[in-house]
C-alpha cells in the first residue's frame, strides 16, 4: 500500500515537472503539435510499463515518473487551444462564447473521465479480474492491457487527430489582427 502511494506521488511529480517541458515545446513547434507529441510520449511509456520486471520498485518509479510527464500537457494545451478557437468563433460571429467553449471542454473531460472508470471496471469484471486472487486465473493480463495497451492506442489515435488541427499559430495571428482592427474600429468609431 505504501509503495503504491509513493508511485502515485512520483507520477504526479512527473506531471508537475512536465508542464514547463510542454509549454516550451508548444512555443517551439505549436500547441497542437506539442499536444500530439505528448500523446506519443504517453503511448510509448504506457506500453513500456508492461515490460517492467515484477518487484522492481526503482524501475517502476522511473517509469511512473516518465508516464507522468505528459499528464499536464492536455490540461493546459487544450485550454490554450480552446482560447484560440474562442477568438476564431468571436471573429466569425461577433459573439464571445469563451465561457461556453470552456464549459464544453471541462464537461467533456469530466464525462471522459467518468466513462473511462465505468468502462474499465466493467471490462475488468467481464474478463474476470480479481484483485484478491492468486495464481494464473487472476485476469492480470487483462488489467495490464487496460492500463497500458488501451490507453496507449487511444493516445495514438488522439495524437493522429490533433496533429491536423487547422488553427495554426499563423492563422491565429491573422484572427487576432482582424479582431484587434475590428475592436479598435468599434472603440474609435
Amino acid at each position: 500500500k505504501g509503495t503504491a502511494s509513493l508511485l502515485l506521488l512520483v507520477y504526479f511529480i512527473g506531471g508537475l515537472l512536465g508542464a514547463p517541458i510542454w509549454t516550451w515545446l508548444s512555443y517551439k513547434i505549436s500547441k497542437h503539435k506539442a499536444l500530439a507529441v505528448s500523446g506519443l510520449f504517453y503511448a510509448v511509456t504506457a506500453v513500456g510499463v508492461l515490460f517492467i520486471p515484477p518487484g522492481n520498485v526503482a524501475v517502476t518509479a522511473l517509469m511512473m515518473f516518465l508516464i507522468g510527464l505528459p499528464y499536464s500537457a492536455g490540461a493546459f494545451l487544450l485550454r490554450a487551444m480552446m482560447a484560440d478557437v474562442s477568438d476564431e468563433e468571436r471573429m466569425h460571429t461577433d459573439v464571445d462564447r469563451t465561457g461556453l467553449l470552456y464549459a464544453l471542454l471541462s464537461g467533456t473531460v469530466k464525462l471522459g473521465s467518468a466513462a473511462a472508470v465505468f468502462i474499465t471496471f466493467n471490462v475488468l469484471q467481464w474478463i474476470g479480474f480479481d484483485a484478491k486472487a492468486t495464481g494464473i486465473a487472476t485476469g492480470l493480463a487483462g488489467l495490464s492491457a487496460m492500463y497500458g495497451i488501451v490507453p496507449a492506442g487511444l493516445s495514438l489515435l488522439a495524437s493522429a487527430i490533433i496533429i491536423g488541427f487547422p488553427l495554426t499559430e499563423a492563422r491565429h495571428g491573422e484572427i487576432r489582427d482582424t479582431l484587434a482592427a475590428r475592436d479598435g474600429a468599434t472603440v474609435d468609431g
